[in-house]
């Protein structure tokens, strides 16, 4: 099955053009999920919209600038829906194929304070979930991890955000999609009304590092707003209820893995003091290390097949095309 995940922030849904530019988006692009943030709605005191096909799971807003809603389509169960922060974070649990998918829906404030609380209670809830469950993050973070890679003409200035965000994903396995797919990607989702014009790719869907490999594509799409719409298609199949991880030996001759599980044993000898949790965070560090690094090759070698595929494909054509060409006399 193709789950597809969107993400959106709509800038407030209590205008009349918002409600039929979400009914676009989702005609052309039939997501499996949508995630919105800042609708700037409470549904028991506003109008709201009903989108066909879809059921709707709101996060009522508390404050200007805040609440969420996940559109499922009417074709997924929905095993359970909770908020796990009021206005900024909540979460639609689902029963996909044989796995159990938990899709939170993110909005971050910008006060550092309450960021932290909501991080504190995603890293509190994906903990709480299965083994085998599959977590999909998705939504606005108003900060970005890579600096360098995430922002044009600004700053981050919430390092500290950053630091958190990655002991989430350690603690839970999780990765940026977008970064699988372009290492050194530097596309934007988000354009500041200044007059420099600051960008960044405050917009991101995180998953659990063990389906990495299932993730077909990644699009950034154009959205009436100053957040572009982010997709994430991912090919979930049924799987082996006895499958467990293992390690992946042709990533011992893969430089990009090698010299990431240098520097991560480095860090770790450099430090003074180190207990049995130091290690066991070592380890999952190095685990999802070597998950990232073997999804990105595989995904490397199917755009080589891909590639090889079509260049064959046009020998075909021309050779069909040219008969006497390809004759010998």
């Amino acid at each position: 099955m193709v789950l597809k995940i969107a993400t959106i922030n709509i800038q407030g849904m209590n205008n009349c053009n918002k409600p039929l530019d979400v009914k676009n988006f989702i005609n052309k692009i039939n997501p499996s999920v949508v995630c919105i943030q800042e609708t700037n709605l409470d549904p028991t005191i506003h109008n709201t919209t009903t989108f066909k096909n879809y059921n709707s799971f709101y996060n009522p807003m508390i404050s200007p600038s805040s609440g969420t809603l996940s559109l499922v389509h009417c074709s997924l169960p929905v095993l359970s829906y909770k908020i796990l922060f009021p206005g900024r974070v909540h979460v639609v649990s689902l029963s996909i194929c044989d796995f159990t998918v938990h899709v939170l829906n993110v909005y971050l404030p910008h006060k550092d304070n309450i960021a932290i609380a909501c991080l504190v209670e995603i890293d509190k809830f994906c903990q709480s979930t299965g083994q085998r469950d599959l977590i999909l993050a998705a939504g606005d973070w108003n900060f970005t991890e890579l600096a360098a890679l995430d922002r044009i003409n600004s700053k981050e200035r919430r390092k500290h955000l950053s630091s958190k965000m990655q002991r989430v994903c350690t603690n839970n396995s999780l990765s940026d999609s977008y970064r699988l797919l372009h290492p050194d990607g530097n596309d934007m989702t988000h354009v500041g009304t200044q007059s420099h014009r600051p960008m960044a790719r405050l917009d991101r869907i995180y998953v659990s590092s063990s389906q990495l490999h299932a993730i077909s594509s990644h699009i950034i799409l154009p959205f009436p707003s100053d957040h572009a719409a982010v997709l994430l298609s991912l090919n979930l199949a049924p799987r082996n209820k006895c499958q467990l991880w293992k390690f992946d030996n042709e990533l011992l001759k893969c430089d990009i893995f090698t010299t990431s599980v240098r520097c991560l044993l480095d860090e770790f000898s450099s430090q003074e003091h180190t207990n049995l949790q130091d290690y066991e965070l070592l380890k999952s560090e190095i685990k999802i290390c070597s998950m990232q690094c073997a999804a990105f090759l595989r995904k490397q070698k199917q755009l080589k097949l891909q590639n090889a595929s079509r260049v064959h494909q046009a020998d075909l054509d021309l050779a069909a095309a040219h008969p006497s060409s390809s004759s010998v006399n």
